[in-house]
């Protein structure tokens, strides 16, 4: 560690002395033959040495300014990120420094993965829950936030209860919630041009799944490459919300059965299978005519399901030409899934307190609006962000709030009791894609995907 010396000079008071001092003399004319003698006073200057105080230098140790690095994605989220870590420079300056390491979507977890297996991993990442975070809090990956939230004295009431206890393994808090998403599917955008021309009413927060495939059917004529519906076609968006709309699940709540061949999910996954094979109104992987926004501008689509960040189709049509409502009501429900990103602190970090308090910023009141607000994303995870009324002023917001308060919150998915997390999603998102490239429908592939997820969940666990 490198230390600064800080010198205090005291400066000498130098002073001058006067002393009288010499003689001169003045001759009077010579009139008369006495002589005097007058002593004048005359002011002389000398140099004389004072004897001066020591100087004293004072040495104060300074600590090497700290540097947080905080691991999260390119883009909008990294320029949030970024924002607040200015903020936080600013106010920490120069004690502490917050610098961000981002990384493109696609390389993101790779690059996550390998910095923790080489040990390189910073002070503090971004992760949605779902995709590794319970591994990573049974393995020792993460910090217990515990006595570090009791010695700040933090509220954790700001955020919803559902999410802070998501984010517990074993009963220790291992990261604070970024944001509230509430499906990659909870959201079906309308395009009120293509209603208004064929003369169909803009459909309503309780309409249900079977009125959501008669409105599609209106609409599609793939010969033209017209169709009713996009869906959101992985394993977060519309193939857990169709079969959670009719009772079941893709994976059984303890973990351990992947629950594809239960009779709710197979009700479901039927319904949402024969969108592509059945009634034709949902575009295979082949059919589409580049992405969902391209082809409901061009007057292609009537409909497409999406999470939070559907609003982004503003870039392609005016404002005022679509229209949000909530995706559909099935026997047991909507079919919602709790998604929650979240930020939390590495064991491996020197700094902890540090790195939760820059945590806090990100996860404040104005940052988690600003999300929705200016990066037209997915907002905090706070009540007083989903409940004030800026939001509710929003008719976009205003439908994913009453979505939320008429379901309550949703379950998040489950994770497998073996915490091969990542590996059961992909196989399972593997073993339904046939259904959406339209080369197999959901009876033709369920066989395979639950043998498949099943061998998965019968592997060791990773923490053995």
């Amino acid at each position: 560690m490198d230390s600064k010396s800080i010198s205090r000079r005291q400066f000498l008071r130098l002073g001058a002395l006067s002393a009288a001092g010499a003689a001169l003399a003045a001759c009077a004319p010579q009139v008369i033959t006495e002589r005097e003698t007058v002593e004048v006073p005359v002011e002389v200057t000398r140099e004389v040495e004072v004897p001066s105080e020591p100087q004293v230098t004072t040495i104060v140790e300074q600590a090497e300014p700290i540097t947080l690095r905080i691991e999260a994605r390119l883009g909008d989220q990294g320029d949030h990120f970024n924002k607040y870590a200015h903020l936080y420079n600013e106010e920490h300056h120069p004690n502490v420094f917050v610098k961000t390491e981002l990384f493109s979507d696609a390389d993101y977890y790779q690059k996550l993965d390998t910095m923790l297996a080489g040990g390189t991993i910073g002070d503090a990442f971004w992760i949605w829950l779902g995709n590794g975070f319970d591994q990573y809090a049974a393995t020792g990956i993460y910090a217990a936030l515990d006595d570090i939230v009791a010695s700040k004295d933090y509220d954790l009431n700001q955020f919803y209860p559902e999410s802070i206890e998501a984010l517990r393994y074993e009963g220790n808090l291992y990261a604070l919630p970024y944001l509230l998403n509430i499906g990659s599917g909870s959201d079906i955008y309308y395009n009120k041009t293509m209603f208004d021309e064929a003369g169909v009413e803009y459909p309503a927060l309780d309409w249900t799944w079977d009125e959501m495939i008669e409105t599609a059917k209106v609409f599609s004529k793939p010969d033209e490459g017209i169709f009713g519906l996009v869906t959101s076609n992985y394993y977060g968006g519309s193939p857990p919300a169709a079969a959670r709309a009719y009772g079941g699940d893709l994976l059984s709540a303890d973990g351990t059965k992947t629950n594809i061949d239960a009779p709710g999910t197979v009700e479901g996954m039927r319904v949402f299978s024969d969108l592509f094979h059945v009634h034709g109104v949902t575009p295979t992987t082949a059919e589409l005519a580049g992405s969902e926004y391209q082809m409901f501008a061009a007057g292609k689509l009537a409909m497409f399901q999406s999470g939070f960040w559907g609003k982004v189709v503003d870039d392609y049509v005016a404002p005022d030409s679509w229209g949000v409502v909530g995706t559909p009501l099935g026997p047991a429900g909507r079919g919602l899934v709790m998604f929650v990103d979240n930020v939390g602190v590495t064991a491996a970090s020197k700094y902890p307190a540090e790195t939760f308090e820059y945590l806090t910023y990100v996860c404040g009141y104005e940052a988690g609006m600003e999300l929705w607000r200016d990066y037209r994303s997915v907002p905090g995870c706070r009540p007083d962000i989903w409940e004030s009324e800026e939001a509710l002023a929003d008719p976009h917001f205003k439908v994913n709030t009453e979505m939320l308060q008429a379901e309550g919150m949703p379950p998040r998915l489950p994770c497998p009791a073996n915490f091969r997390e990542k590996e059961y999603w992909q196989v399972v998102n593997e073993g339904l894609e046939p259904i959406w490239t339209g080369e197999r429908t959901f009876d033709e592939v369920m066989p395979d995907v639950v043998q498949a997820g099943q061998e998965t969940l019968d592997r060791p666990s990773l923490l053995t």
